[in-house]
C-alpha cells in the first residue's frame, strides 16, 4: 500500500506542557481517515504540526516519501499538502470564482499581476470554473462570498484549496457551524473528490464519520488512544468511555 503522509515519533511541548505525544500515524494514498477526539485532545496542534504553522519539538513528517519536517507552510503546499480551518478563512467581499481563480494563479506563480490582467490568463480562469462545476458551486460562482449560506462557504474553501492540487487535503472540521443538512451536503462534495487525493479530516458527528471514513484515528491527550474502522471504533470500550460515552453519535 502506497503511503501519502506519515509521522515517527511526533511531538509538540510548550514547555513543560506536552501536547502531542509521540505520534506514529499513516495516512494510505486515496485515504479517508477521520481523526476524531474530545476537547483538547491535541487534534487542531496535529494539524498544525502537519501543515508546519507550529513546528515540531521532535519526531518527523514525511509526504510522499519526502521529509517535510523542517520546511515551510508555503514549502509543503507546493509538495502538495493543503488545508483547511476550523473557522472559514475566505475573502468575503471576493466572488466564489476570483477565489479560487486567486488559488489558481497563486500555484501558477500568476498572483501579483492577475488582477491587472486576468484576459491572459484564461486557462486559470477555465480551471477555476471547472472546479466550482465539480463541487455544485457553477451557480453561484458570482455572487459575492458573504452571500452565501455558510455550508456553501465552507465547500467555497474545498475548492480553494483543490486549486492548489493537493495530493493530501487536510480539513479541519469542515461541517463546524453547519447545519445538519448542510454538513450532510458538505459530506457529499467531500465524497466525489478525486481518489487519488488523500483526506484527513477531522469531525465530532460519527454519524458522519461513519459514512465517510474508511478508518478512524482517536486522539486523547496529544496520543493516539485507538485506530481503527469506524465500526470497530465504536465498538471499542476504552475509547466509549474516553470519547463516546452513552452519546447517540455525538462528541
Amino acid at each position: 500500500m502506497s503511503i501519502a503522509l506519515t509521522t515517527a515519533g511526533l511531538s509538540k511541548n510548550y514547555g513543560a506542557l506536552q501536547v502531542t505525544r509521540a505520534v506514529d500515524f499513516s495516512l494510505p494514498v486515496g485515504a479517508r481517515h477521520a481523526l476524531i477526539g474530545p476537547n483538547g485532545a491535541g487534534k487542531t496542534t496535529f494539524i498544525n504540526l502537519l501543515t508546519g504553522t507550529v513546528p515540531a519539538t521532535s519526531g518527523s513528517i514525511t509526504l510522499l516519501g519526502e521529509d517535510i519536517t523542517g520546511q515551510r507552510p508555503d514549502q509543503r503546499v507546493k509538495r502538495g499538502l493543503a488545508r483547511t480551518f476550523q473557522v472559514t478563512s475566505l475573502f468575503p467581499e471576493l466572488t466564489p470564482m476570483q477565489s479560487v481563480t486567486l488559488a489558481v494563479c497563486e500555484r501558477l506563480g500568476l498572483t501579483a499581476r492577475w488582477y491587472k490582467r486576468t484576459g491572459e490568463h484564461r486557462a486559470a480562469l477555465d480551471e477555476a470554473a471547472e472546479i466550482l462545476a465539480r463541487l455544485h458551486l457553477g451557480h453561484v460562482g458570482h455572487l459575492l462570498t458573504r452571500t452565501l449560506p455558510y455550508g456553501q462557504q465552507r465547500i467555497v474553501e474545498v475548492a480553494v484549496a483543490l486549486a492548489l492540487r493537493p495530493r493530501v487535503l487536510l480539513l479541519d472540521e469542515p461541517a463546524a457551524g453547519i447545519p445538519s443538512g448542510e454538513s450532510a451536503e458538505l459530506f457529499e462534495v467531500i465524497a466525489e473528490l478525486p481518489e487519488d487525493i488523500s483526506l484527513l479530516f477531522i469531525e465530532h458527528d460519527m454519524h458522519l464519520v461513519s459514512r465517510f471514513a474508511s478508518r478512524v484515528t482517536v486522539l486523547v491527550a496529544g496520543g493516539i488512544l485507538a485506530e481503527g474502522t469506524p465500526a470497530e471504533i465504536m465498538a471499542n470500550p476504552e475509547v466509549r468511555t474516553v470519547y463516546l460515552g452513552n452519546s447517540e453519535g455525538h462528541a
